[in-house]
């Protein structure tokens, strides 16, 4: 049933769509088709059943409820009417659905078919080319007993005559004459190559060979996806190793079973040693990332341990400690068992027990350690340093002790009880928990004022006397500043008095005065030797004698 149309206004300006019953007029302005009778309601026009309306009545539409179709009643111009569909039906829809997958199928096969054949006059001009066969292949639907591709004496079947039994193109099952009868040849695969087979192909057998030389085995310098797409090797149906185009993945353990080692190799040198306990790095370090030796983390934590030791002297120096010792921390609120430790959100002799740093008020050990190590907390003092470190973390704890630790060393438990405020945590939340092991150690809090009170090496300065009690303990290099200003090279040396003083140093020559008795004198000659005076001679005359006196 075609769409309503509406007719040429010039021609008919009234109209009724016989489907909605709906009357138009047209009106000109505003120049198009308007309703003047309204259009009933959907159910005066569309009936709805299994079967059409009996009687029609006013009805134009019916709706199957059993096709689940629409439909429309018409009449011809000779007044034949009938209930036409108003859309291609659903079962027709169905019915071209099933034509075309039966098209495919049939095309597929057509294809297959196809195929089968080219396959066949391949493989024949391909034995004729490389000599597998010397006379043309038969192609019959019974069996023959001659070669109709010659005459007698010519046309006995010959051992490797080829015959397609075309019964069923769709199989075209291949046959080899052996000298005394068809073999069934086309469903093996060649052994010489260009040759396809379809189908997973099992090969049964055991792992080692029997007694025939028989074993389950493949045996192959290549094995390709021949596909651009992935290879994978399977066991029991789950693929284990997958082979793409940029990566190769393994699902599961890797075991290397060589009681002499693996080696890993790049193409420059080896890199990895894999024995039997152990993995040697064989290779060199040299981004941040790249694996260290265990020589190389031995003598970086030797280097460490020697820095801590010379540290904690450090420290120990400035705060020195009181007790220090290792205990194990316990939730129950009792600390009956040597090397256990326990802390309440309370001062002693109230409160719950806690493992929250932040909670805590008062700490009870008992006297022996997890060492075995027996200790006297009689010594801690009112505003020593108490501090908790959990083993093997960063997670810490620290106290201010307050007033004296409770001696309970008497009962039938001997422990003592240090009531503390805390001062500061890793965390908030930083707690210690049931069985974790956790080193101790009391400190008088360091003294001595900040940095400022202490000289520092370069570009400072100092005030008050300084004091050397070693004569080689002080070492001076280069110029030397007296009262703001750089002058010569200066040494220590004594005066007269044998006061300590700075000296200038000569840069010049100085003329020396023997006669000069000044001693602030510059030309002064110091412990200059005394020199005798020269002898004075008299010569007298006596009776004609000379006499030398």
């Amino acid at each position: 049933m075609p769409a309503f149309q509406f007719p040429d206004p010039t021609v008919q300006q009234t109209v009724k769509n016989p489907i909605t019953g709906s009357t138009y007029q047209w009106q000109d302005p505003p120049g198009k088709w308007v309703v003047t009778v309204s259009i009933r309601e959907v159910g005066d026009i569309v009936w709805e059943g299994d079967n059409p309306p009996d009687p029609i009545g006013d009805y134009k539409l019916w709706y199957s409820t059993d096709t689940l179709e629409l439909y429309f009643y018409y009449c011809d111009v000779n007044g034949v009417c009938a209930w036409l569909p108003t859309s291609v039906p659903i079962t027709a829809i169905e019915e071209l659905t099933a034509f075309a997958a039966q098209a495919e199928v049939d095309i597929d096969q057509l294809q297959y078919k196809q195929q089968i054949l080219q396959n066949a006059l391949d493989q024949i001009y391909l034995d004729q080319q490389t000599g597998n066969i010397s006379r043309s292949p038969i192609f019959s639907d019974t069996e023959p007993t001659v070669h109709p591709d010659f005459t007698a004496p010519d046309n006995n079947l010959l051992a490797g005559d080829v015959w397609f039994d075309t019964t069923d193109l769709e199989q075209l099952i291949q046959y080899i004459y052996d000298g005394t009868q068809w073999l069934l040849a086309g469903n093996y695969v060649k052994k010489k190559g260009g040759d396809t087979m379809e189908g997973p192909l099992l090969i049964i057998g055991g792992r080692n060979a029997d007694a025939d030389g028989l074993e389950s085995t493949v045996i192959a310098l290549n094995i390709d996806s021949g596909q651009n797409s992935s290879l994978n090797l399977k066991h029991n149906g789950s693929t284990k190793v997958y082979i793409g185009e940029n990566q190769t993945s393994i699902q599961g353990d890797i075991k290397l079973n060589s009681g002499s080692g693996t080696v890993v190799k790049s193409n420059v040198q080896d890199l990895l040693n894999i024995g039997e306990r152990e993995i040697a790095y064989l290779g060199e370090s040299i981004e941040d990332a790249d694996l260290v030796t265990k020589k190389y983390v031995d003598d970086a934590k030797d280097f460490l341990q020697n820095e801590i030791i010379e540290l904690e002297e450090e420290i120990e120096a400035i705060a020195p400690s009181v007790e220090r010792g290792k205990w194990m921390f316990t939730a129950v609120g009792t600390v009956g068992q040597p090397g256990q430790f326990t802390m309440y959100d309370d001062e002693f002799g109230s409160g719950q027990p806690t493992g929250l740093f932040k909670s805590a008020k008062s700490i009870w050990f008992n006297e022996i350690d997890t060492d075995g190590t027996p200790h006297a907390f009689g010594d801690v003092d009112d505003g020593e340093l108490l501090e908790i470190f959990i083993d093997g973390s960063p997670e810490y704890g620290l106290y201010e002790v307050v007033g004296k630790a409770h001696d309970e060393t008497e009962g039938a438990t001997s422990f003592w009880v240090i009531d503390v405020n805390f001062v500061r945590s890793l965390e908030a939340t930083t707690a210690v928990g049931p069985g974790e092991l956790c080193r101790f150690k009391i400190f008088m809090a360091p003294s001595g004022g900040d940095a400022s009170g202490f000289v520092m090496k370069t570009g400072d300065e100092m005030t008050g006397k300084l004091t050397l009690s070693d004569s080689t303990a002080l070492n001076l290099k280069g110029k030397i500043q007296v009262n703001g200003t750089t002058t010569g090279s200066r040494f220590l040396g004594t005066d007269s008095s044998g006061n300590t003083s700075w000296k200038t140093a000569l840069t010049s020559h100085v003329q020396a005065d023997w006669n000069t008795t000044s001693t602030s004198s510059a030309s002064y000659i110091k412990n200059k030797p005394s020199i005798p005076s020269a002898p004075t001679y008299t010569i007298t005359k006596n009776g004609g004698n000379y006499y030398v006196s």
